[in-house]
């Protein structure tokens, strides 16, 4: 209701062309998990997962909902998912 409510106040001041979002950017990183090896000697820790994941994504008010995965986290990329 409340998008339609927008919607409608965008087209009355005439600006129903441009496009109202929020945009936001993440990288996860999954790397938490630990195993230590048994040691005479003080105990190793090696990382048994590395996983990280980026995502950028697009809430539209006027317009179609975005997700992206970027291979790269850089600021020059996230301003070519703005477009």
């Amino acid at each position: 209701m409340q998008k339609t409510f927008l919607k409608k106040n965008l087209d009355e001041a005439g600006i129903s062309d441009d496009v109202i979002g929020f945009v936001d950017k993440m990288a996860v990183e999954a790397n938490a998990n630990t195993a230590r090896l048994w040691s005479f000697d003080k105990p190793l820790k090696r990382v048994a997962t590395h996983v990280k994941a980026k995502v950028a994504g697009l809430y539209c008010i006027n317009g179609e909902n975005l997700i992206e995965s970027p291979e790269k986290n850089k600021a020059e990329d996230f301003t070519t998912f703005q477009g």
